[in-house]
C-alpha cells in the first residue's frame, strides 16, 4: 500500500511540476489572440484511436485503446483512457490521463490508472507517464506518435504506438 501512495504523490508532484512549468511570461497580446482562434477552430473534444506495442519483462503484446480528451484551456486537458493488451498480457488498463500541450503539437501526458487482469481477477495501480507528437493529415485529423510508461510498483511497462484522432 505504501507503494501506491509513493506513485500516486509522485503522479501528483509531476503535474503540479507540469503546472508550474506552464506559467511562463505571456504572449503579446496579438500572438494570443491567434493561438486562440487556432484554438477554437480545433474544438474542445479530442477522441482517438491508439494501436501499439507493450512490452514488459520479456512479454509482448498488441494494445488498442480509446483515448478521450476535454481542453480545459489552451495548455491543459483532462480526459480518459480505455485500452487493452493481448498476446502475454491479456489484461485492460482505465485512466484518467491528465494533459499538457508543452510545445506546438507535443502533449504530455500523466494520467492514474488501474490495470485489471481478467483471468487472475486481479487489479493493479499504474501511472502512465509520456507523451505524443501530433501531425495534421487533414482538417481536424491527426496521427500521432507516442510513447508511454505504466509504472506500477512491481514493474515497468513500455507502450509505443500511435494514436488517430479527431477533434471536435
Amino acid at each position: 500500500m505504501q507503494r501506491h501512495l509513493a506513485l500516486l504523490i509522485c503522479a501528483a508532484l509531476l503535474v503540479a511540476g507540469l503546472l508550474a512549468l506552464s506559467a511562463q511570461p505571456a504572449l503579446t497580446q496579438e500572438a494570443e489572440h491567434e493561438k486562440g482562434e487556432e484554438w477554437a477552430e480545433e474544438g474542445r473534444h479530442e477522441l482517438g484511436l491508439f494501436f501499439g506495442i507493450t512490452s514488459k519483462e520479456g512479454d509482448k503484446g498488441i494494445s488498442v485503446g480509446l483515448d478521450y480528451e476535454y481542453r480545459l484551456s489552451r495548455l491543459f486537458g483532462i480526459g480518459g483512457v480505455a485500452e487493452y493488451t493481448g498476446a502475454d498480457f491479456r489484461e485492460g488498463l482505465l485512466g484518467v490521463p491528465f494533459y499538457w500541450h508543452a510545445w506546438k503539437e507535443l502533449k504530455l501526458v500523466a494520467a492514474p490508472a488501474v490495470e485489471i487482469e481478467p483471468a487472475e481477477r486481479s487489479s493493479d495501480f499504474v501511472v502512465r507517464l509520456g507523451g505524443e507528437y501530433g501531425f495534421p493529415v487533414r482538417s481536424g485529423i491527426e496521427i500521432a506518435p507516442a510513447l508511454y510508461f505504466d509504472v506500477s510498483s512491481e514493474d515497468v511497462a513500455v507502450v509505443v504506438g500511435a494514436t488517430v484522432a479527431t477533434s471536435f
